[in-house]
This record gives structure tokens, sequence and C-alpha cells, in this order.
């Protein structure tokens, strides 16, 4: 993608200064907990740097079948968390959990301090785990001040701006946010020492907001409710004083979304008002205005997701549409996505027929051929990223978001065949050149023996989780023949169906043969019934374990690294080891085959991703690979170098593997 994977260590902290404010209150109890931070020296900065990390987390839960573990790639910084940590030196920081554990913070002043983090959930898919509260405290002494260091890592606002809205999540039903208000006086400003006021507007009916959660200055904040074109808002006010030119401060409002309200509504968009009226010293008032994106509810689920509209069909049904949703979780827009689809058996192997796409031009479809096959390619199409530096400001979650639906033709005469059985389908999604993610199994089964009556029907599902035995030989192992002579599935059925059945060497066996062994899940129905008066079914999982032994090493020679300026240039080059096919593709597009190169030319950046995904065997491996460096000969304490050295990078001396990952689940989630 446009900003890789590769990219996610480079993305920028988002640290603003502000006047020595600081906030205190309690959120629901439980969650997590904030440990001691740890310093370190940073040589290359010449300053002490503190690291937090968090404990006591819990596992967001899947509420996808058994079957469907979720497997998220470790190696890669995007996790399921998302963090806003508040110093109280007037900065804050927003990133994912795994980014900030790995950000160094330098302070000022010396003596205590005190930091407070909300921690929030990307995907949680039974919603029981909302955003918590995490208080710390921690010393600077004197030896590890750092002078201007708020200031060293504040970004500008944009010229002549006043005020700037943003928030900390996007709005999820019952769930924290809280909404961040940039203000400040500009050096080119007419008047020094402004009062006035911020007037945070937000959706009554969406937004819940208790006047004790406000946190920011001397001054609390008062809310009353208003009527605006019809629309009840809360108003909440946050006097300021003696905003100097020059001067940056921040205001936090810590909200709840309402449970009421449904995903995917869009409501009305918040907005604050910067007012300072006029002065004897100015003679004017002044007055700026800033607001979020449009805003809509999103859900807490995973949204590389597939549907299908119609969940019960008739013998004599000419179609089922399916609906496949995603969404990019990357540092920026992508440049391409493909959604690759197999054609159950029960379908006619022809190109399915779009209904809608997120984009002006017709996605590219590929015709299915003997593999069942067909393949929507939406190139160019930049989606926004969910890690995207803008985020709920210049643009919202929904903007990472989009859908694909189309049409598939059944097939009458096989569909008469398989009554009480079931049309089964699942999705690949790739963004870029990044690893195949599948969604969920999307199921429209055949209950109807005419459109307009369906029956009842006895499901006995049985989930087992299983190594297939290696290609040429039948898919179940002795001990799933006996399962399958067993309760649940002793009723008799009559027909079975695999899905997917491209590499089955027919779909229609209870006991097929594998062609081509892929890493995934095959999902077997049994049935037996006419759909007149009787139906029932049973549901096997299995997934295929090739024994994914696939591994990346980087080699360093060559590399030449200043050990006291971090610069660092020559050639990093990864290699596939373990095996594999052959066909492979590296996540950073369009680098494929057995190895690829970073040159790196005066650089201080010391972490690089390498990931790649054998196209055949549907293997992956990923790496974070972090240069050291070596001593600076400075005599110690953070003074300046004596002298720079070039030191070349032997592997085992300068550069360590921190991360080496086989992905051998069933399914990537979320890589974008």
């Amino acid at each position: 993608m446009k900003k890789s994977i590769a990219r996610h260590w480079l993305i920028p902290a988002v640290i603003v200064l502000s006047a020595s404010v600081y906030f205190s209150f309690n959120w629901p109890s439980g969650g997590p907990t904030l440990n001691a931070p740890t310093v370190q020296y940073n040589s290359v900065k010449n300053q002490y740097e503190y690291f937090f990390t968090l404990g006591s987390l819990p596992t967001p839960a899947d509420s996808f079948d058994a079957s469907h573990t979720l497997v998220v790639p470790a190696a890669n910084d995007f996790d399921n968390w998302r963090v806003l940590a508040t110093f109280d030196d007037g900065t804050y920081w927003m990133g994912t959990k795994a980014a900030f554990e790995s950000t160094g913070f330098a302070f000022e002043q010396t003596g205590n301090h005190s930091v407070q983090v909300e921690v929030a959930p990307t995907y949680d898919d039974t919603n029981t785990n909302p955003g918590r509260i995490a208080n710390g405290s921690f010393n600077v002494n004197s030896a590890h001040s750092t002078p201007g260091a708020a200031a060293q890592r504040t970004p500008a606002m944009p010229a002549g701006s006043m005020v700037r809205l943003g928030s900390s999540l996007s709005p999820r039903k019952g769930n924290i946010l809280t909404y961040i208000i940039e203000y400040q006086n500009p050096t080119d400003g007419r008047c020094d020492n402004l009062n006035g006021d911020l007037k945070l507007y937000v959706d009554k009916n969406v937004i819940n907001y208790d006047v004790t959660d406000e946190f920011e200055t001397s001054t609390a904040a008062t809310a009353a409710d208003v009527t605006l074109n019809g629309v009840v808002y809360k108003e909440i006010t946050l006097p300021f004083q003696n905003l100097n030119r020059g001067a940056r401060r921040n205001a936090f409002v810590r909200c709840t979304t309402s449970t009421a309200v449904n995903t995917a509504t869009h409501y009305n968009t918040p907005w604050v008002d910067f007012i300072a009226p006029q002065s004897p010293a100015c003679g004017v008032a002044i007055q700026a205005q800033s607001s979020l994106p449009s805003q809509t509810i999103v859900d807490s689920h995973d949204p590389n997701n597939k549907v299908v509209a119609e969940q019960n069909i008739c013998m004599t049904q000419d179609s089922v549409t399916f609906t496949v949703t995603f969404q990019n979780n990357g540092t920026g827009p992508t440049d391409k996505i493909v959604v690759e689809d197999e054609l159950h058996y029960l379908l006619k192997n022809e190109s399915p027929k779009l209904i809608k796409w997120p984009t002006a031009q017709m996605p590219v479809v590929s015709p299915p051929g003997n593999d069942r096959k067909v393949v929507f390619t939406l190139d160019p199409y930049a989606l926004r990223g969910l890690n995207e530096e803008g985020l709920n400001t210049s643009f919202s979650e929904a903007d990472t978001k989009a859908s694909i639906s189309f049409r598939c033709a059944i097939d009458p005469v096989k569909a008469a065949q398989y009554p009480c059985n079931a049309i089964l389908n699942r999705a690949r999604i790739r963004f870029d050149c990044n690893p195949w993610m599948e969604t969920d199994l999307a199921a429209a089964y055949i209950n109807c023996q005419s459109c307009d009556t369906c029956l009842t029907v006895a499901d006995s599902a049985y989930f087992v989780n299983d190594t297939f035995p290696v290609n040429g030989i039948p898919i179940l192992t002795p001990g799933l023949i006996d399962l399958i002579q067993s309760p649940p599935f002793t009723f008799g059925f009559n027909k079975q169906l695999w899905y997917p059945g491209a590499d089955l060497n027919q779909p229609t066996d209870l006991n097929p043969v594998f062609s081509n062994p892929k890493h995934q899940q095959y999902t077997l129905i049994v049935s037996q019934g006419n759909t007149a008066t009787t139906c029932t079914r049973g549901r096997l999982d299995i997934t295929y374990d090739n024994d994914c032994d696939l591994g990346i090493q980087v080699n360093t020679s060559g590399l030449q690294i200043d050990p006291c300026t971090g610069v660092v240039n020559g050639t990093l080059t990864a290699t596939a080891t373990g095996n594999h096919s052959g066909n492979l593709q590296w996540h950073e597009c369009p680098e494929n085959g057995l190895s690829m190169s970073r040159q790196l030319v005066n650089t201080t950046q010391l972490k690089y991703y390498f990931g790649l995904t054998d196209e055949d065997t549907g293997c992956s491996a990923e790496i974070i690979y972090e240069i050291k460096l070596p001593p600076c000969n400075n005599g110690g304490g953070g003074g300046g170098c004596f002298g720079n050295v070039s030191w070349p990078a032997a592997a085992a001396a300068v550069a360590a593997l921190l991360l080496l990952i086989r992905l051998v689940g069933r399914r990537f989630l979320k890589k974008s």
C-alpha cells in the first residue's frame, strides 16, 4: 500500500504542547494498569527517555464460529488497542498500544509527574471490553531533564488557525471517547492575554456527557441543553484566560456514546467555537470554529466480513446476493484492493453481477475458470487508513471502510439434487501486497420447498480442528470418519458438500482427495430430507495445517553505522528461509521472489519491517528487524562525541532480530 506495514514504525506521534495544565478524575473501575516507566539514554538525541507499558488488558472477544480463530500478527505494530496518553506537562499522545510502548518520552520539568492513559479496543465482537483509564506517576530527576522537551515534539497547527477539534476514537455504542480541543493565540495575533470561552456542541441523543468528565484548566466547565435547527445539543463551555500571543493549550472532554444508538447511524457533527469577546487591548472580538468530519456510529466487529442477503432460500430460487465489507487499518491510503471469491458448487460457474461498489469506476471482474474463483479488482482505490494521521480530524473511521455487493446465479439442476444443504461462501481480501485476509463464512440454507414456505430445520453443528494428511490422501483421517458415524451426525444423511472445493478432486464426496492443499479452513455440510416435510443438517469445520515453517533471514553485510549520530548507510537484504513453493509475494509492493532489499541512505531509522506470503501454500512470515547502535565513544553521560566512528554492521553484533513470527493461523486479521 502507499504507506505499508513497513511504515507503521514511522508514523509520527501526535504530541501537542499546551500550558501547564492537568486534570484528575476517575472512570469505571477495572481494566488496564500502567507499569512504572523505564529510563533509557538516547545517544542520538542526547536525552533521557521514559518508556511506559500497559498491563492487565483483557483479550477482545471473537464471536465468529469456533473454527474461525483470529490470528493477529504480533510483529506488526498494529494491535487491537488504541491509546490516548495525557501528561501533566501539557502534552498528549495517540496511537496503538504497541507504538505507545515503543515510544520514548522526554520531560523538562523535574520532580513528580502524572500520566493518564485511555485504552479502548479497536475490535471487540461482543463489545464486552469498553474503554478504560489507567493512571500512573513517576519522577524526573535533574540528571534526566531535557530542556525544551515538550516544545520539540509539538506539531504546528495550521497557519493562522486558532482552534482544532479531534477525538480519541470513533463513536461506538456504549463506548468511551474523548474530544480533544487544541487552541492557540497565533504569534502574529493582534492581542495578548486573550480571555474567552471554548464551546463544544455534541448531539445529546448520541453522546452522553457529565460536567465532572471535563478535564483541562483550573476553571470548571459548565453544560446546558440548547436547541439549534430542531436538534438538541449539549453545549459544554470551557473558559480560558490569559492566552498570550504564541501560546498553545489543550482541553479534553471525555464522553460515552449512548447504548441506544444503532451502528451505521449518521448523527449531527460535533463542533467547537473559540470565542474571545471584544477587549480594550484588542478592540475587536475574535471567533473561530472547528468541526469533525461526518460522524457515523461504528461497530466493534471485525469489518473484513461477508454476509448473504438470503439466509433461507428455496430450491427454485435463481440467485443469492453477497456483500463483502473491508477496512484499511494501515497508516496511509491504499493503492489497490483485490477481493477473491470461490463460487460454491451449487452456483453457476460464471461472473456474478455487480450491484454495489465504492469507486466511481466499476471494479475489474476476472471471470472464474476451472477453479471457480472470481476476482474483483479496485485499482486505483485510495481507501483511507485507520492508523493514518488525520483520523477523526480531517476524516472519520467511516472513510476507512467500504464494501462490494454482487449477485450469483444458482444452478437449478444441482440445487434440486441437494435439498436441505447449503450454499457457502467466503471471500479473501488483499490490500496492496499484504497477506490475504479471509472473511467469516456466509451461508444460505436451502430450507424451502417453494419461495413461500420454509421449514424449521434441526441443525447439528459440530466443530472440529484437525490436521489434514498430505497431498493425494483422502481428506478425512480415520478419526474424523469415526466422528461422522457418531452423534450428532448419525441421522442418516444422504448428501454432502465441501467448501471450498477448488483444492479437492470432488467436493461432493464425503472423503475427497486433495489436489492442491492450502493452509485454510474447509467446511462440510451433510444433510438429509426433501425440504417438504423434513430437513436435518450437520456441519464440520476443519483446518488444513501444512506445517508452515516459512521464515525470513536478514543480511546486513556492508552496513555502515555512525554510532554517535545514529546515521546508517548500506543495504538490508531479507531472504526467505524454510520450505516454500517459490511463488513468494513480499508485503512491500511490488517485490516478489526469494529476496528483497532496502537501500539505506543517511537514515537514522533503526526498525524495519519485512513480510512475505507463499501464494501457493498460504503460509506467511514477518519480522521487525532492529539495528542496534554500538557504543558511542563520547566518554558517557550524554555529552558530544569525540569522533565519529564508521562501524561495520556484523549481524551478531549490531543488528537484533526482535521478532520472527511464523504465521500458521487460519486467518490473517486486518492487515493493511
